[in-house]
């Protein structure tokens, strides 16, 4: 090819260095030499880049197709075209861009890039779009399918054969494997590709001690050991979820950016991409049925709500659904280790986000249902996270000591279990929670912190049962139920969530009055916070029925001097006080006052504010009264003033009959 002048003729008008436009693009000095020498030829990304960035065309910047002429040198075995569909990224692939070109000063294990996720995320597109992004790069691109050894010795032997190498494809995969390596430890400037590797043994014995080239794993793995870096696929953001979306629906052009789309297309591709978890295949899934069957997003919605398995289960041009990925990952861990799977079985009733470990290692009745041995819990389950982590389908935080997994994997391992081994899982969760969830002085830090590192999963674990069945809970866990629901809402009311504690609490109680009757003293408690959420929320009129009702029910139980009394008192005292009806609250107070000194080891929740408080409002009365009777006597007075005849008829009226005579 000849050198491009157009191009450095833009570069130099911008008053710009080969290392300055580099910068902008992200990507190398020498790069840029290439293309202005007419060595390489940018690939359709940087085409797209180049012209933005000076705003002038491809035959502007001499980059038509005809001027296209790639050097023949380039060897090239890409078993995939290129994914017009592709979408987001975009960080990552800047990441695994800078990391493989300064792997040349940094140490060695920066030349092999690991990509790890969990099936189905994304990994194997990332690994094509980069080599059809940074083609010009390198002057070699291999990619083995290297899931097994079979398989990527059939592939090695197709590139020696390609590649003319000394030694003969006929001989044993060995020799293959060496050939191979020596070719790689002989050149440079060369891109090797391992797709799906699953033994990364597989890969240390193949690459050469000392090689100047880059290599691309995509696995599941986490675990990677030392000779390699790793870099972490996570879920699309909504937004990217949702260019996806519309893009492999064929309702925008691959052209087009989501701002394309119709304001309401864009909020409904959004709800989807949501409900999907930024989920890559599940969303190009979707996708792929919104195009087939020609229904619109609005139903697609409607269909998750009440399909949303059998949709998980479509496949689409004989790719695999992400029912049939997951559930054949399941099956590996199943044969691999019981322990494993169990603690999946458990995770799937809980929040995805953030699960705590100590669920798991400091309530023991909950690890004895995932490994029935008593003998070292922790070892155990240890090495079963191990087993997980080797498919991604967990990730554990050693920081905040969590773990998280993907929503789709737990909604397709509860459809695995019938509904008594749901409510095995759920039960044993409950009951967990009952015992770790704090029940009182949310305000301290400490149990603040362990609340809301709870909250999410007693909510999942709830919602779960609750959804699993229209029945009551049973007998057996109906009170677990309750109490959790009471403790939760408690919690979000100090923390000023008042509409869900509302809710927690309506639920608490359906299930207490079911347990109990609506006149037992059980029903006291939830009605009371209750009527202390509606004072706070300034609905006066609720607050007084809840805390009337609280009253009478313990008067019915206990009669008028019980120190259960107390508190029901109280709120309806407080109640009235905030509302200036202090002669109401008055004898309130004072009634409470007299239960207390009855029984003072009686519970109330601060006995001496409520000394402080009748204080005041005794205060207020007399503040009050002066402030009345000054009304009354400047009234009087001035009464006087204006009629002093009737004053004095008064005074003479006032005089004894006696005395007038």
């Amino acid at each position: 090819m000849k050198p491009n002048n157009a191009l450095r003729k833009a570069r130099k008008k911008q008053n710009w260095s080969q290392q300055m436009l580099a910068h902008e693009l992200s990507t190398t000095r020498l790069t840029i030499n290439r293309w202005e020498q007419g060595k390489s030829f940018p690939g359709p990304h940087f085409r797209a880049r180049l012209c933005e960035l000076f705003g002038l065309s491809e035959l502007e910047l001499g980059l038509t197709p005809e001027q296209q002429n790639r050097n023949d040198d380039l060897f090239w075995s890409l078993p995939f075209a290129r994914n017009l569909f592709f979408t987001g990224q975009e960080e990552l692939l800047q990441r695994l861009h800078h990391a493989l070109l300064q792997s040349t000063q940094e140490a060695a294990s920066a030349q092999v890039q690991i990509i790890s996720g969990l099936a189905g995320m994304g990994k194997s597109q990332v690994a094509l779009e980069y080599a059809y992004r940074f083609r010009d790069h390198y002057s070699a691109i291999f990619w083995l399918q290297a899931e097994t050894p079979t398989t990527l010795t059939a592939d090695i032997l197709n590139h020696a054969s390609l590649l003319d190498l000394p030694e003969q494809p006929t001989q044993t995969s060995q020799q293959v494997h060496m050939a191979f390596t020596h070719w790689m430890r002989d050149n440079n400037n060369w891109l090797l590709i391992l797709d799906h590797v699953e033994d990364l043994t597989l890969v240390r014995e193949l690459l050469p001690f000392d090689f100047s080239g880059h290599v691309i794993i995509t696995t599941r793995q986490q675990i990677t050991g030392p000779f390699a870096s790793r870099i972490d696929i996570t879920e699309m953001s909504d937004e990217e979820g949702a260019h996806l979306l519309l893009r492999r629906a064929k309702l925008l052009d691959y052209r087009q950016t989501l701002a394309h789309a119709e304001e309401k297309q864009q909020a409904l591709a959004l709800q989807i991409s949501g409900d999907l978890t930024g989920y890559p295949l599940a969303i190009e899934q979707a996708g792929a049925f919104i195009e087939e069957t020609g229904c619109s997003l609005a139903d697609y919605i409607k269909y998750m709500q009440h399909h949303g398995i059998a949709l998980l289960k479509q496949e689409q041009h004989a790719q695999s659904s992400v029912h049939h990925t997951i559930t054949h990952i399941l099956g590996k861990i199943e044969q691999r280790s019981a322990i494993a799977m169990n603690l999946l079985r458990l995770c799937a009733f809980l929040d995805a986000t953030a699960i705590p470990e100590e669920l798991f290692y400091q309530d023991t009745s909950l690890a004895e249902r995932i490994t029935p041995d008593r003998h070292d819990k922790m070892w155990q389950l240890d090495t079963a996270i191990a087993t997980l982590r080797t498919t991604s389908l967990i990730y554990r935080n050693t920081d905040t000591r969590n773990f998280q997994m993907h929503r789709l994997v737990q909604m397709i391992i509860r459809e695995q279990l019938n509904k008594e081994e749901q409510l095995y899982w759920l039960k044993g969760i409950l009951q967990s929670l009952q015992q770790l969830f704090p029940t009182s002085h949310y305000r301290e830090p400490t149990v603040a912190a362990l609340s809301e590192r709870l909250l999410p999963h007693v909510l999942a674990a709830l919602d779960h049962l609750e959804r699993l069945s229209s029945e009551p809970p049973g007998v057996d866990y109906a009170e677990i139920c309750a109490e959790l629901l009471y403790t939760a809402a408690c919690y979000l009311r100090s923390q000023g969530n008042h509409k869900k504690a509302e809710q927690l609490l309506q639920r608490c109680l359906t299930i207490r009055i079911q347990l109990v009757g609506p006149e037992h003293l059980e029903i006291v408690a939830p009605r009371l916070q209750l009527g202390h959420i509606m004072r706070e929320q300034k609905k006066q009129q609720e607050a007084e029925e809840y805390y009337l009702l609280c009253i009478q029910i313990c008067k019915n139980i206990y009669g008028t001097k019980h120190p259960e009394l107390m508190q029901p008192l109280y709120g309806l005292a407080h109640l009235y006080y905030e509302q200036h009806k202090y002669r109401q609250a008055a004898p309130l107070y004072a009634q409470i006052r007299a239960l207390y000194e009855q029984s003072p080891r009686a519970h109330h929740p601060n006995m001496q504010q409520l000394q402080r408080e009748y204080l005041m409002l005794l205060d207020d009365i007399r503040k009050e009264d002066e402030t009345n009777k000054r009304l009354t006597d400047s009234e009087n007075n001035q009464a006087a003033r204006e009629h002093p005849a009737d004053q004095s008829n008064q005074k003479y009226s006032s005089r004894s009959p006696a005395k007038r005579i």
